[in-house]
Order: structure tokens, then C-alpha cells, then sequence
């Protein structure tokens, strides 16, 4: 006697992994932009989804909370400087003060000039109600930067760039002028921003003083 075969089912397909990543992106991006126009407290789920075209709701299918969607705006659009000094490479003939000129500055500069800096000044204002924000901030973008930057001062002090050691003991000395400039800029005195404030900090790995 003949054994039936079982029947065939048909296998439900869920979305690609192509259009899974697409739609994660379209929600971080709209995330960047309530994030940056309502703040975090305000910015509600509903008004991200709607800008990111989904479903109300859906975001919960790729990020368990809020603030795990700002963590990963801040991956993939606050963290360009720590990974453009990991990814390039110094010219022979370059010295440290102009590998961080051509590397570092162009993105710091981008950072305000698109309004992504905004995303720092946010940090600084709802940390106090929000301490996850300045956590996530320091984990996934300012101690990578740091991270980032130390070897690169070692090697400004060895090859006498740098007068002293201070700025290898504490590179956040480097940052400190694009910390009060973004203040400055966008919470103190937007209306006379202050110019050109990336490059002091910059300008420094060559003094050390």
C-alpha cells in the first residue's frame, strides 16, 4: 500500500532582510529628525512612525524602547568622527594637527551645519530627567572619540608635535572647545553663533601647552 505524501505547505514569508534594514533606517532617520525638533521627552512614537512612513507601533519591532531608538540614531548618524579617524589613514608627509584638520574638522563642521548637533545640546538638557541619554552619549560616541584620539596624540608627543603630555593624559581637552561652541551656538547665543570653534580645538594637538 502506498504511503500518501503529506501535503505540501506553503512557507509564510516574512519581509527581507534588505527591506527589514530599510525600514529600520527609515525609522532611525525620522527619529533624528523629532528627536532634534521635540526633544526626547516630547517626541512621541506615533509622530516618529508617521514620519518614517510604518505602521503606528511598529518601531517595537526593531527597538524595544525609545531610548534604545536614540542609541542607534546616535550609531548611525552622531558617531562619523570617531569612525572616519578609525577607518583613515595618515599621508606620510602629515603630521597629527593635520591629519585631525582633514579628517576630524570636515565632520564636526557637518555635525552643526546639518543641525545634528543639536542631538549633543539635547543630551546635555535632558540628561538630568533622562540619565540613559548622557550614558548612551558617552558609550556610543565620546569615549570611542577619545578612544580614537589618544594613539594619535602618543604619536604627536613622539614625534614632538606636542610640547608636554597634557593633551595624551586628557584628550577631552581637544573636544572642549566644540562642547562650548555647540552651547554657545545653540542654547546661549544662536542669533551671533560663534565661528570657525572647531578648529581651536583641533589647533591644539599642535601646541600641547
Amino acid at each position: 500500500m502506498d504511503e500518501k505524501e503529506a501535503p505540501q505547505t506553503e512557507r509564510s514569508r516574512g519581509p527581507s532582510t534588505n527591506k527589514t534594514e530599510q525600514t529600520r533606517k527609515k525609522i532611525i532617520a525620522a527619529a533624528l529628525d523629532v528627536f532634534i525638533n521635540q526633544g526626547f521627552s516630547d517626541a512621541r512614537v506615533a509622530d516618529i512612525c508617521k514620519k518614517a512612513g510604518v505602521a503606528k507601533g511598529s518601531m517595537y519591532n526593531y527597538f524595544q524602547t525609545k531610548e534604545s531608538l536614540f542609541e542607534s540614531v546616535l550609531q548611525e548618524f552622531i558617531a562619523t568622527a570617531r569612525i572616519e579617524l578609525q577607518s583613515g589613514h595618515r599621508r606620510q608627509d602629515e603630521t597629527i594637527k593635520q591629519y585631525l584638520k582633514r579628517v576630524l574638522l570636515p565632520v564636526m563642521q557637518t555635525l552643526e551645519s546639518s543641525g545634528r548637533a543639536q542631538i549633543a545640546r539635547l543630551v546635555i538638557v535632558e540628561s538630568d530627567r533622562f540619565p540613559s541619554l548622557a550614558e548612551a552619549y558617552v558609550r556610543e560616541v565620546h569615549q570611542p572619540l577619545i578612544d580614537a584620539l589618544r594613539p594619535l596624540l602618543d604619536v604627536a608627543l613622539q614625534e614632538g608635535e606636542l610640547k608636554n603630555d597634557g593633551l595624551v593624559r586628557y584628550p577631552h581637552l581637544l573636544l572642549a572647545s566644540n562642547w562650548i561652541g555647540m552651547i554657545h551656538n545653540g542654547m546661549l547665543c544662536a542669533s551671533s553663533p560663534l565661528g570657525r570653534v572647531h578648529g581651536r580645538g583641533v589647533n591644539s594637538a599642535g601646541d600641547g601647552e
